[in-house]
């Protein structure tokens, strides 16, 4: 009797178990690089995540979320509604949705990867990893290792690199791409050249014109907008933002006070971040070398890639949940303004050096570019020149990083 007991108790605790694992369906999006990749990917990416047992993924996936794709016409998860999200996880029956793919930048392959919770459709975590493409061993362990970065799982294969926190799988070498260094900043290299920068569609204001031919030197920018949590971590645990959320952009920050946070980073790393010029940030959002012209940064369609005053419920959101621009760098139009380092002068591109422009000599306002959750499409635009007073601060106000 004791024995049946015994069995009975730890039946009920491994359904227990099982019933308190939550559900997750994966999907490979995007253009299939070649054929049966995919299915390959999207099989090592379930079962690694669910070798941590704090996962179960849902059967048939591919099948149903094949199905879905048509119905909704879905394509990634940075180009889909929160809606869209949200009816994805109820039809399908879980609590997230791993959408992976391939990327291609400047001709090396990634493996990128979002987890995303289905109930509030907001990104929980990322991976990326540099792979190879002819070699089916690495293959399996980009997603073995993808998975680490998703979830903190493995199935197991003895190579997976374990992380404590997303994408730090680095490109090599310098050129554009992704980057990451220990300070708990992730950078993309955007490789120097030139551009034409301002009113490309004649649609802009008197200050965008005229465009004009612009020569930048090689440097690093954050991939993403810096966070609260990174400006608690450097700033003695003060947070003026009036959105709250480790992961939401940090905002109610004048350029002075940004100042302060950057002394305070550079003292403890030995490091020189900055914040970009004015002729730096417009390069890094319109896709630096490998731009295809886009309106906004990263396509001309405002909803794929910003939240605006027409999609952001007047808040910010979550780093990282819409769609990057051509180098994979995130939220350059939208979510928050952002700082630059020059003094802005409405007439400044009339005089602007062709090489290397660093802004007017002095002025009484700093510029701004990008547009926030409040702006509307036109100042979301990569050419759109915005400005305030240095000591001015906003809960539309925050900035991203260079790295010389």
């Amino acid at each position: 009797m004791k024995k049946i007991l015994v069995l009975l108790l730890a039946l009920f605790a491994s359904i227990a178990f099982a019933q308190d694992r939550q559900k997750v369906a994966v999907y490979m999006a995007g253009t299939e690089p070649k054929k049966g990749v995919y299915k390959v990917l999207g099989g090592q990416i379930t079962k690694a995540i669910t070798k941590s047992g704090d996962y179960s993924a849902v059967d048939r996936t591919d099948a149903i979320l094949q199905q879905l794709k048509k119905e909704h016409g879905y394509q990634r998860s940075g180009a889909v509604s929160d809606d869209q999200i949200k009816k994805l996880g109820s039809q399908l029956g879980v609590k997230y949705l791993c959408i992976a793919e391939i990327t291609e930048v400047m001709g090396d392959s990634y493996l990128e990867a979002k987890l995303i919770d289905v109930e509030t459709a907001l990104v929980e975590n990322t991976g990326n990893v540099l792979v190879n493409m002819s070699s089916s061993k690495v293959l399996l362990e980009a997603a073995d290792e993808v998975a680490v970065q998703l979830v903190g799982s493995s199935s197991g294969g003895g190579n997976t690199q374990r992380v404590s926190s997303p994408a730090k799988v680095a490109a090599s070498g310098k050129k554009n791409g992704y980057s990451y260094n220990p300070d708990g900043i992730e950078l993309v290299f955007v490789e120097g050249g030139s551009f034409r920068m301002g009113d490309w569609y004649n649609e802009g204001q008197d200050d965008e014109r005229p465009a004009h031919s612009v020569t930048v030197g090689s440097f690093s920018i954050s991939k993403y907008e810096v966070t609260q949590g990174l400006w608690k971590e450097y700033m003695g645990g003060s947070n003026p933002s009036n959105f709250k959320g480790d992961y939401l952009p940090v905002e109610k920050v004048s350029w002075n006070d940004v100042q302060t946070f950057i002394s305070n980073l550079n003292a403890r790393t030995g490091k020189n971040y900055r914040l970009p010029t004015e002729a730096e940030w417009e390069y890094a959002a319109r896709g630096g070398s490998v731009s295809k012209g886009y309106r906004y940064s990263g396509s001309n369609n405002i909803g794929d890639v910003a939240w605006y005053v027409d999609n952001s419920g007047r808040q910010t959101h979550r780093v990282g949940t819409k769609a990057s621009n051509e180098l994979g760098i995130y939220d350059m139009s939208g979510n928050v303004w952002e700082w630059c380092s020059d003094w802005y002068a409405g007439d400044y591109y009339m005089r602007s050096p062709s090489e290397n422009p660093t802004g007017a000599g002095s002025g009484s306002n700093r510029v701004l570019r990008g547009g926030s959750w409040y702006s509307d499409a036109t100042g979301a635009r990569v050419a759109y020149r915005g400005n305030s007073g240095p000591g001015n601060s906003g809960n539309a106000l925050g900035f991203r990083l260079v790295l010389p």
